[in-house]
């Protein structure tokens, strides 16, 4: 996750790129105490290592914990969008449905 993650800075070091601070493991856990569920361990991995970014060129962004929780319409009962693309045209989004 870490190489990704740098991977993707380098992409956009010429064209703005701005990476968060690492989320507290105590962030981590009230999130998803409010979702009603686990993070996949990817999801805690990333947030972990950087609490999500911005990118001036794509406009994509990898929302942070913060901001998810900060909105009503951006997470529910097991669900949470994570992502966005120019300015919210497009979202993407995890589920947790039973099996």
């Amino acid at each position: 996750m870490k190489k990704i993650i740098e991977l993707v800075q380098k992409k956009h070091q010429n064209n703005g790129i701005d990476i968060n601070p690492p989320a507290k493991l105590s962030n981590i856990n009230n999130f998803e105490k409010q979702l009603g569920f686990a993070l996949p361990i990817d999801f805690r991995e990333f947030y972990l290592i950087c609490n999500g970014f911005c990118c001036t060129e794509d406009l994509f962004n990898m929302v942070s914990l913060q901001n998810i929780i900060q909105y009503q319409q951006n997470f529910g009962n097991k669900w949470f969008y994570f992502s966005e693309y120019m300015i919210f045209s497009d979202m993407w989004g995890l589920r947790v449905t039973p099996t």
